[in-house]
């Protein structure tokens, strides 16, 4: 009985992933251009450990730096990324 529970769960838990990536890409479909491509860098490698304002203030930093997002909005661009990324994170 107890194998058949944890299975249950199991199977139940990347339903739950997904739902979380999906409001987070709705989300992000109100983001203006730079806060979308910062978020489309980060959100793959988004995990229940992920420092999200640690990794989404370095990736806006290098697309700054490569000239892909406008450097004098990358402040308030990763900001809004990060109010979408939160929603990616399973478990939270």
């Amino acid at each position: 009985m107890k194998r058949l529970v944890v299975a249950m769960l199991v199977m139940c838990l990347p339903s739950v992933a997904l739902a979380d990536r999906e409001k987070a890409d709705m989300c992000a479909v109100s983001l203006q251009a730079d806060a979308k491509r910062i978020y489309e860098e980060v959100v793959p490698s988004v995990a229940a450990s992920t420092n999200i304002k640690r990794i989404a203030r370095r990736q806006a930093k290098l697309l700054a730096r490569a000239g892909k997002i406008d450097s004098a909005n990358a402040v308030a661009s990763t900001l809004q990324a990060r109010t979408c990324l939160r929603l990616a994170r399973p478990g939270r």
